[in-house]
């Protein structure tokens, strides 16, 4: 009988360390450089900094003329809110500015342009810009669906992994490789777990 109750300690044991090992596994994912990082720490790291998140259309991108002493060239970006995720209350249109500097390598927005963006909240000077540049706007396809860049759509919260052909503009893309999708209400539910986690 004693021996009966230590393997069935041992199984629970085992099992219980072998469900939390799965939790992790489940939890993670792979970006496309090799390195093992959570999917849901790369959401917290975008959501914790972010002043405001929103989905939407870019309606239009002007540059503003500097008319004044030391003041700095910007381009004023117009959006039309979708979804009000944080920080822009039940506005239809955002209009936030952004350093022109950040535009030397060409338009960063186009109209009509859907997206997901994580702002930073605007600086003294009325500023802002995507959280971590590029890795802070996420495009949004004509059919809804998300493009995740290095997240991956199997390790979000109950959203399906949906393996379509990269977007081939550049020739060095293997055409092999897959871009994950997901659509925009997962993508923005797990966006908003990743909130709830930063407290």
């Amino acid at each position: 009988m004693q021996r009966i109750c230590q393997f069935v300690l041992a199984a629970l044991l085992l099992s219980g360390w072998a469900s939390a090992q799965h939790a992790k596994l489940v939890h993670r994912g792979i970006e496309g450089d090799g390195t093992i990082a959570s999917v849901a720490a790369k959401l917290r790291s975008l959501t914790k900094p972010a002043g405001m998140i929103v989905s939407g259309t870019v309606v239009d991108a002007r540059h503003s003329p500097v008319t004044q002493p030391h003041t700095l060239p910007t381009v004023e970006v117009r959006f039309r809110v979708e979804q009000a995720i944080r920080g822009v209350g039940r506005q239809r249109t955002l209009t936030f500015r952004e350093w022109a500097g950040l535009w030397s390598d060409g338009d960063r927005y186009r109209p009509g342009e859907r997206c997901v963006l994580f702002l930073y909240p605007a600086s003294h000077l009325g500023l802002t810009s995507p959280v971590q540049g590029p890795a802070g706007k996420f495009a949004i396809d004509d059919t809804g669906q998300v493009l995740l860049g290095r997240l991956r759509a199997s390790q979000l919260p109950s959203a399906k992994r949906i393996a379509l052909p990269a977007a081939g503009t550049a020739s060095r893309i293997s055409a092999s490789r897959t871009s994950d999708r997901v659509s925009l209400r997962d993508f923005t539910s797990a966006i908003r777990q990743a909130m709830q986690e930063e407290r």
